[in-house]
């Protein structure tokens, strides 16, 4: 995903250099390019760990290949990052803990990873409720029925619990009907309610579209 910010928008006075009326929002989020010509592209490490256009998780989602992408997969070019993106590395727990240790205090990193296991849990429990949501507007219109609802949502209970408390793969895997998965013929397509533009829908929520 993209961050675009509305050209003009002066981030420091959070104005139009022009003092004109927003005609849109300063920020906003662009699924692969940025296709509007009102607004420039200011994806970087530093503006998504800024940013509040996604939850937590997810934007660690977007830093992670700006990161490896400047750092080395590696980590050959991580010596010569700003301090900035070094202890943003750390927050989002990029490195290594040797390497991190050289950054923060042991304290630090453990208030780090506390952090970040309450968000990432909070970031899946957002997710699925987005989910519970877009499936129930496809019973208000009538695409499927209470009792498909009702069946989606026991199919799916235990791999839920999974996917909320430890980031299992098995919600995923039955929605997609991944290949090679135990739920390659036993998944959602099974089902006499499947819809590929609810699943579309959902993995595109589960993807941090929401």
């Amino acid at each position: 995903m993209k961050i675009g910010k509305l050209i003009g928008y002066n981030e420091t006075t959070k104005r139009m250099d022009d003092n004109s009326l927003f005609l849109k929002q300063p920020y906003k989020l662009f699924t692969s390019t940025i296709d509007d010509s009102d607004y420039e592209d200011i994806s970087s490490i530093e503006k998504w760990d800024n940013s509040n256009l996604l939850d937590w998780a997810r934007r660690r989602d977007e830093i992670v290949p700006l990161f490896y992408g400047e750092a080395g997969q590696s980590l050959e070019n991580f010596a010569g990052m700003s301090i900035e993106k070094k202890l943003i590395a750390c927050k989002y727990f990029l490195i290594p803990y040797a390497i991190r240790m050289q950054l923060i205090t042991d304290t630090e990193d453990a208030e780090n990873w506390d952090f970040l296991l309450g968000q990432t849990k909070s970031s899946r429990i957002s997710c699925v409720e987005a989910m519970r949501i877009k499936v129930g507007q496809y019973m208000r219109l009538g695409s499927i029925s209470l009792a498909d609802t009702q069946d989606f949502y026991k199919s799916v209970y235990e791999y839920i619990i999974w996917f909320d408390d430890c980031n299992a793969p098995d919600f995923k895997q039955w929605l997609t009907n991944e290949v090679g998965s135990p739920y390659e013929n036993t998944g959602f397509e099974q089902k006499s309610y499947f819809d590929s533009n609810m699943r579309d829908d959902l993995m595109d929520i589960y993807n941090g579209d929401y």
